[in-house]
């Protein structure tokens, strides 16, 4: 059994079940709780679950980031979303977009958009 007592010098942002795995990972020990399948349909282990982009913990860790950036940005500026959709890339030629110039994949989306990042009105 694993147990720590919290101080107020401490501040954790994890949760019982986050601490308890984190600790897991660290000692190698088995996950508890862990599900047999991950959300891409693949069978479930530690190092598919630390590196699917789908069903395993870098999306959780993502979207935290994400989500915390947006909750930054609502403090400084105007109309800000999540995941909006981008407008797609239209070529004015016969020119091809290519994966260097930017992800013409369709329902593209951005992480965080604002207004008033750089300039009051332009969305950034």
């Amino acid at each position: 059994v694993v147990s720590t007592q919290s101080t107020e010098a401490v501040v954790s942002t994890q949760s019982t079940g986050e601490f308890r795995d984190s600790i897991a990972l660290r000692y190698n020990w088995k996950i508890k709780d862990l599900s047999a399948y991950c959300g891409c349909g693949k069978e479930n282990n530690i190092d598919h679950s630390l590196s699917c982009k789908k069903g395993g913990f870098i999306i959780l860790r993502h979207n935290n980031i994400r989500d915390t950036t947006a909750r930054l940005l609502e403090e400084v500026c105007h109309d800000v979303q999540i995941e909006p959709k981008l407008m797609p890339l239209v070529a004015e030629s016969e020119e091809v977009y290519d994966a260097a110039r930017g992800n013409v994949a369709e329902n593209t989306r951005l992480d965080v958009a604002a207004r008033g990042v750089w300039s009051p009105f332009d969305r950034s």
